[in-house]
């Protein structure tokens, strides 16, 4: 009777694995862009993770994730590090329904690379708390490797040059921001402050599907003008 028991119980575990498999795999397939793949230059190494990480995957949040790490590295081999397969591994719904909100809110160069969640103030006094973003949630996905363990960090722009200007994307939205505080500026001018991303987090980044914020939008833009920067829409952008 044991044996049977195991037998049964190791049969309908193989079946959930296979099921979990199958079902990102299907989710995989309807958004994949097939013209871009190259199946010859799909490394059989991270097919073999993938298949093994996403056997274990059941909730359908997660199971979206892995169709899109799976999305990612077929249409650009290489794109995820084995780091990154580590820290997708980790996440469990409510920390990947949390990192797409801050994904949602990040200011990205024209390729797409993230570059900061802008922090409207203090993320540490909970500045972001209306958008989804606590002090605890951000301490989490600091936590989990996906931002920076720093709630004051910040990124430079136009250090040593004439002027400061910058073209940064946020989905599908294209601004040009230009200092406006008139002629003297201190080394801090250079600076749009928030929190960043780590490699990991910037990989991952890449394959999460964002959602429209227009609150933190709307206050993003105006902390970046009272912080002396305008930004200006652009059309057409890339």
């Amino acid at each position: 009777m044991n044996i049977e028991f195991f037998n049964d119980a190791h049969r309908e575990e193989v079946e959930r694995q296979v099921s979990n498999v199958l079902n990102a795999m299907l989710k995989a397939d309807s958004i994949v862009d097939w013209s871009k793949v190259d199946l010859a230059r799909f490394n059989p190494e991270f097919r073999h993770r993938w298949t093994s990480e996403a056997s274990n995957v059941s909730d359908e949040t997660l199971q979206n994730l892995w169709a899109q790490l799976l999305k990612g590295e077929l249409e650009s081999p290489g794109s995820l590090s084995n780091d990154t397969m580590s820290v997708a591994r980790d996440l469990n719904k409510e920390r990947a329904e949390e990192f797409q909100v801050l994904c949602s809110a990040a200011l990205c160069s024209l390729d797409g690379t993230p570059s900061i969640v802008v922090g409207c103030g203090n993320p540490r006094a909970n500045s972001l708390r209306p958008f989804g973003l606590s002090y605890d949630v951000l301490m989490r996905l600091a936590h989990h490797r996906l931002i920076v363990n720093d709630m004051t960090s910040y990124i430079t722009v136009g250090e040593g040059s004439g002027e400061l200007v910058v073209l940064t994307k946020q989905q599908e939205s294209t601004w040009l921001l230009r200092w406006s505080n008139g002629s003297k500026r201190s080394d801090e001018d250079h600076r749009i402050k928030g929190i960043l991303f780590t490699p990991a987090g910037a990989e991952l980044f890449a394959v999460v599907e964002k959602i429209p914020n227009p609150e933190y939008t709307a206050a993003m833009l105006k902390s970046l003008k009272q912080d002396g920067w305008v930004a200006v829409p652009v059309t057409n952008a890339p």
